[in-house]
């Protein structure tokens, strides 16, 4: 956006919903047509796109707000939010603080409902079976053994310090590894980062499609195909689709 801000500030000119195209002046273009060895006037022509443009985007595209900005604040490769002013993302951090604490509530609520009926559970007349209960067999009383992650006081705070990620890292494996870290972000992540912002992976899923099912080789069943467009669109999720090799002794 600040790429097209004007030099000048001046008052926006253009009515959107009355153009079919808003770069385009209709009558300006057809009075000019009538005389083609007449030369186009260029003196300012580029501080007039460049002013269209930037009122369309204000038009079309508004600033974003809200929920909007979560779903990029959440994602660990863009939530530094460089393409926001100071200001902006102050605000857009105080909204996920907001957002946090509404979902943290709720879940304390829901963990203390749970708590007290166990405990009504366990105070009932029924017989309780006093049979022992040997460990080794129950892995989950194992697993209760062990020493968990801490989770995080702070979770907004220590997550806004962690650095981002790499744009071609997987942000849902991010948050699968922090999760126990970060319980309650990671269950904002969930809700907010499914949807894409665009279609452009599922555009490249398309042209994918067409590159390797092309008009040379359209005989491939469409079990191979599957698999073949399978690894395509996963393969940097595995270091090798070969199985390890094992010298025979």
């Amino acid at each position: 956006m600040q790429k097209f801000t004007p030099d000048i500030e001046e008052p926006d000119t253009t009515n959107f919903d009355n153009y079919e195209d808003a770069f385009i002046n209709h009558e300006e273009v057809s009075s000019q047509h009538n005389n083609i060895n007449r030369p186009l006037e260029t003196a300012g022509l580029l501080k007039k796109v460049k002013k269209r443009l930037y009122e369309a985007l204000l038009h079309y595209f508004p600033d974003p707000s809200g929920d909007e900005w979560l779903s990029a604040l959440l994602d660990p490769r863009s939530k530094s939010l460089d393409f926001l002013d100071s200001y902006d993302k102050l605000e857009a951090e105080q909204y996920l603080r907001k957002v946090f604490k509404i979902l943290k509530d709720q879940e304390e609520s829901e963990c203390e409902k749970e708590t007290r009926d166990e405990y009504q559970m366990e105070t009932s007349d029924d017989p309780i079976d006093e049979t022992p209960i040997n460990p080794i067999y129950v892995p989950s009383l194992l697993k209760s053994l062990e020493k968990p992650e801490v989770v995080a006081d702070d979770e907004v705070g220590d997550y806004l310090k962690l650095p981002e990620i790499y744009y071609k890292n997987d942000p849902f494996a991010w948050w699968k590894d922090h999760a126990n870290k970060l319980p309650t972000l990671a269950t904002l992540a969930r809700i907010y980062l499914p949807v894409p912002a665009a279609s452009t992976a599922s555009e490249c899923l398309f042209s994918d499609a067409g590159y390797l099912l092309a008009a040379k080789r359209n005989s491939m069943k469409p079990e191979l195909f599957k698999r073949m467009m399978f690894l395509k669109r996963n393969y940097n999720q595995f270091e090798s689709v070969h199985p390890p090799f094992q010298a025979k002794i």
